[in-house]
């Protein structure tokens, strides 16, 4: 995956972050909701993985599709 791509990748997690964040409850968050902003960081920091592996010439893991 290019440079370009892993960038793209990441800003539309952290859009997705954003806009589940703003729907969050301010009481009694429901579960699904929970795991679903876990699921989100986790692709976002794996995709923020591959890029500091791209920039430095290594190899990461594939970062996962959204």
């Amino acid at each position: 995956m290019t440079s370009d791509a892993l960038l793209e990748q990441a800003a539309a997690l952290a859009d997705e972050i954003a806009q589940l964040q703003s729907q969050w409850p301010k009481h009694s968050t429901p579960p699904a909701l929970v795991i679903q902003l876990e699921d989100l960081e986790e692709a976002l920091a794996q995709v923020h993985a591959a890029i500091a592996a791209s920039a430095s010439g290594r190899s990461a893991p594939s970062a996962p599709t959204a």
